[in-house]
């Protein structure tokens, strides 16, 4: 077969001669064996401890249909552990724009390249300890990117990042209270990849928002960018935080959204029940402004 066929004689070459290479970074050579005509065999072992491999398979499916899209250019998928890159080699399609990225360890150089060349970065931090055990990867990715919420595929656990775009925040003011609930101050938009001033789909809209509470009630809010139809496109919620450091919310606007106008929206909730506070106005949620999405670069 290496003989005949160009792929995998591909295959083989990088087997070989890139150290860094999927299949290297999941399996190391543990024998080799020579045969009478001069040809070798090599056998390679996992370079990790035996996993479930059905719960891990599922988990890296879910990771494959619900956050890498097809036409996911300016994503990438950081890879850090072994078992990583074996579970994404089985299951990655050949064909598609998201770039899946192994990480040699912590390694400023090799970051700081990714985060130029893309927009988004996914974290998996499945068994990343076995490769960071200090968490420098992760130090230096909140350091320079904007970290969204985690997010839980079952047992794999995945952090997106996304790049800074130019310019300072802006602050918008809003000063809006919920009947029995908190009082959201002040919004404040964080620059990120855009298009003139719109969003870009594939990129994501940051803001942090500023809360005031009169009691310790908890109390959860879902903010949410809707289309011009009210379909919902991305969200993100959290237990709301009061305090004079603004509580940061990601959103991440997906590649086939069309460019238009899109309503900002913020809805506070009883975590217990899911009951809606209302607004003064009887409304279930505010509208805190139209969001820009522009053609996709």
């Amino acid at each position: 077969t290496y003989r005949t066929h160009e792929s995998s004689q591909e295959v083989v070459r990088r087997i070989l001669e890139e150290p860094d290479d999927l299949f290297n970074l999941a399996f190391q050579p543990v024998e080799q064996y020579t045969f009478p005509t001069g040809e070798q065999l090599t056998l390679y072992g996992r370079r990790f401890e035996p996993t479930e491999p059905g719960l891990a398979a599922e988990d890296y499916h879910l990771l494959l249909e619900s956050l890498i899209e097809p036409d996911g250019d300016g994503d990438a998928v950081l890879l850090a552990a072994p078992d990583q890159a074996y579970m994404m080699g089985l299951l990655m399609p050949e064909e598609g724009a998201v770039s899946i990225s192994p990480l040699t360890g912590p390694d400023d150089k090799q970051l700081a390249t990714l985060a130029e060349d893309h927009d988004r970065l996914f974290l998996v931090r499945h068994n990343i300890e076995q490769v960071d055990p200090d968490g420098q990867i992760e130090a230096w990715l909140r350091e320079n990117l904007i970290a969204g919420s985690d997010i839980w595929l079952n047992s794999l656990r995945v952090t997106p990042f996304v790049t800074m775009g130019d310019g300072e925040p802006v602050e918008t003011a809003v000063d809006v209270t919920w009947v029995d609930g908190p009082t959201l101050e002040t919004v404040e938009w964080i620059p990120t990849t855009t298009v003139g001033d719109a969003v870009t789909p594939g990129g994501a809209l940051a803001v942090d928002l500023f809360w005031s509470q009169s009691d310790e009630t908890q109390r959860k809010v879902s903010l949410q960018l809707l289309s011009p139809d009210g379909t919902l496109v991305a969200q993100n919620d959290q237990e709301i935080q009061a305090g004079d450091e603004g509580q940061r919310f990601v959103l991440l606007i997906p590649h086939s959204v069309q460019p238009g106008e899109y309503p900002l929206t913020a809805a506070v909730y009883d975590p217990a029940s899911g009951e809606r506070f209302l607004l003064e106005d009887g409304a279930d949620r505010l509208v805190i402004d139209g969001v820009g999405v522009g053609q996709n670069r």
